[in-house]
């Protein structure tokens, strides 16, 4: 019987940008590569992403926390209609409680 790994959050932006874009779940990673999971029904395989334009924590709301303090272009209805699109049940969670 093994453990049940507990997926991680993160945010993550192109080199280009240099400011967090969104939010994903970080399925596994190492110092240099990490796999990042955009929707809880994503058809297709997580995504490769270099670690060094992925930052990583333990619960959604630090992500979204994140997101909001160091990407000015991107407002909060923004990230709950992107994140109830993608990770409803998640969302969920932290939304409704904060109402």
């Amino acid at each position: 019987m093994g453990t049940k790994r507990k997926i991680k959050w993160c945010t993550y932006s192109f080199a280009c940008a240099n400011l967090p874009q969104n939010i994903g779940k970080l399925i596994s990673s190492n110092e240099n590569s990490g796999y990042i999971k955009y929707a809880d029904k994503q058809m297709y395989f997580p995504q490769c992403w270099d670690m060094h334009f992925v930052k990583v924590f333990d619960d959604l709301q630090s992500a979204v926390d994140f997101l909001l303090k160091n990407n000015t272009d991107i407002s909060d209805f923004e990230i709950k209609e992107e994140l109830f699109s993608s990770f409803p049940d998640d969302a969920k969670k932290i939304f409704e409680t904060t109402k």
